[in-house]
């Protein structure tokens, strides 16, 4: 199981890729079926053909034409105004008239708003992380006892189903939730919408192009001098390493944190063309997660949240030291001479 901190990495290696494969969605009406152009052929007169643009109905081709456009442009407006990233752009917007903030302090303090309100997804995240770390000896185990199963050649149904209800009646004596594996992704959409809508904010409040900040105020362009992409790679990887720090590692955990520490480095190439609105949002969400892992780490804070500790191999075999000794107390047995029971 990777650690809970690497979903900020995989969100945006998500929106990396939605940017190169995807376009906002937006409805197709169909065309209002256009009147055929119906000719009529003059045997002696030399008449002229009936209709070639003539009205059919008392509408002409033209108007035909004009009125789709309207219904299509309608239906588009009506489709975008419903969309999240149209409010998402909105609130932002509400934001920044109503404080006076400029934009890049408006997006950095909505982006730890959102973190904020999301805490306690990230408690319960690291809650089951813990569980999950601390029971990952016993799980091994019964893996392991699947697998001799499975390599005796005599592995049944009856079999499977009897490993699977193990692990089930563990995670259930630890309050563990199947589902709760899933939560990191909870705040997916709201990165893909927070995405989408910094990279097309400029078309609806232009002057967001006068809102950034010393070397790049014009928010709705790449940085030129790397500066932000080249920082939300390096505060990614900062997140990644403290957020390993003190917890047991095994070649999985290796193999897995040796490929982000590769992510990390692609990031800036992969993103360097993204305006810089997107990078303040990456940056400022990044900021939030080191502060918030820091945090988590302090024992006291940790209890406070029941956040349970992460177990290494040496509280182990402490924890094994310090198990009481079970004395066996052997029943008393007596002779079958009555005067031998004294």
């Amino acid at each position: 199981r990777p650690p809970a901190n690497y979903s900020d990495c995989g969100s945006l290696m998500l929106c990396s890729g939605l940017r190169k494969t995807l376009r906002i969605a937006r409805i197709r009406p169909r065309l209002p079926a256009l009147a055929p152009r119906s000719f009529s052929t003059a045997t002696g007169g030399g008449e002229a053909a009936t209709s070639s643009g003539a009205a059919v109905g008392g509408e002409s081709t033209a108007e035909q034409v004009a009125n789709a456009a309207g219904t299509i442009e309608a239906a588009a407006s009506s489709d975008w105004h419903m969309s999240p990233t149209w409010h998402m752009q909105t609130f932002l917007e509400f934001v920044h008239t109503s404080t006076g903030m400029p934009w890049w302090i408006t997006i950095a303090g909505v982006t730890a708003g959102i973190r904020f309100v999301l805490f306690p997804i990230f408690v319960y995240q690291q809650r089951t992380t813990a569980k999950m770390t601390n029971l990952r000896p016993e799980l091994e185990k019964i893996q392991q006892e699947m697998k001799d199963k499975r390599a005796s050649g005599n592995f049944s149904a009856a079999d499977q189903q009897y490993f699977a209800q193990k692990q089930a009646d563990m995670f259930m004596k630890n309050n563990i939730n199947i589902l709760s594996m899933f939560a990191p992704f909870a705040q997916a959409p709201i990165f893909v919408t927070m995405f989408f809508g910094l990279q097309t904010i400029h078309s609806r409040f232009p002057d967001i192009s006068t809102g950034g900040i010393s070397w790049i105020t014009d928010l709705s362009v790449a940085d030129p001098y790397y500066i932000l992409p080249i920082t939300s790679a390096i505060t990614m990887l900062l997140t990644i390493e403290i957020g390993s720090m003190n917890s047991p590692q095994n070649a999985m955990s290796e193999r897995m944190k040796f490929v982000m520490r590769g992510v990390t480095l692609l990031i800036v190439p992969m993103t360097g063309s993204f305006p810089a609105a997107v990078h303040m949002y990456w940056v400022s969400s990044n900021f939030v997660s080191l502060a918030q892992i820091a945090i988590v780490k302090i024992p006291p804070i940790r209890r406070a949240l029941s956040i349970p500790k992460i177990l290494t191999d040496a509280d182990r075999k402490a924890a094994k030291l310090k198990a009481p000794k079970v004395e066996i107390v052997k029943p008393k047995t007596y002779a079958s001479n009555p005067k031998a029971r004294k």
